[in-house]
């Protein structure tokens, strides 16, 4: 049967209690007996489907940089790929804790607030914080293999600066698209968690009569 919330002073005697993990664990058992299990798609992989979402991104974005440098393929696995496996793992761990145990808890009534969450994680972690990781990271693997593209940081740190900003401005349309598809992504995921949870979450004599 679903889990429900309330005051201790309204729980009947035979009421069991769970504390927030055992809560998290019989949801997810409900959630792999539930009949049709595509309903629950979203609360066990829109996490995942995220996360996913979020290495291409960067992965994508961190190629724009490493041919603005003229560096070699081989470069990706100094800058690229460590950056797009954080960032992804990062929006894997906020997403998980943050909005898909809120939905499966029911701790915050207000569903777009959720949402707003989701969307500033992946936004920030998909798109505003590789930008910049990305954009210094292969300037400065540039100047390690002593490219004379890049301004020496060190020496010359306002022109290593204006360098990093002139990348930014060149990619700034294709920027731009990611962050934006990166939080209607988040959005449109947690429209469909919502869904679930609701479905999840309905007592059982409304599931009994959907089912009538």
């Amino acid at each position: 049967m679903p889990i429900l919330k309330g005051s201790l002073d309204n729980v009947p005697k035979d009421t069991v209690r769970l504390s927030e993990s055992d809560a998290i664990d019989y949801q997810e058992k409900m959630m792999d007996c539930w009949e049709p299990s595509y309903e629950m798609w979203p609360l066990k992989y829109g996490s995942f489907f995220l996360a996913g979402a979020c290495g291409v991104s960067v992965f994508a974005t961190s190629e724009k940089f490493r041919k603005l440098c003229f560096l070699a393929k081989y470069s990706r696995l100094m800058v690229g790929i460590p950056t797009a496996t954080l960032t992804s793992l990062g929006v894997l761990l906020l997403q998980s804790k943050f909005v898909t145990e809120d939905f499966l808890l029911a701790k915050t009534l207000c569903t777009s607030c959720v949402q707003t969450r989701s969307a500033m994680f992946q936004g920030f972690l998909g798109s505003i914080y590789p930008t910049f990781l990305v954009s210094c990271g292969s300037a400065l693997f540039a100047q390690s293999l002593s490219s004379n593209l890049v301004p020496r940081a060190v020496e010359n740190p306002s022109k290593f600066i204006k360098f990093c900003q002139q990348m930014l401005r060149q990619n700034g349309t294709f920027l731009g698209g990611v962050c934006i598809v990166q939080v209607a992504l988040a959005f449109i995921v947690t429209d469909l968690q919502m869904e679930s949870a609701f479905k999840l979450n309905r007592p059982v004599t409304e599931i009994e009569e959907t089912k009538v």
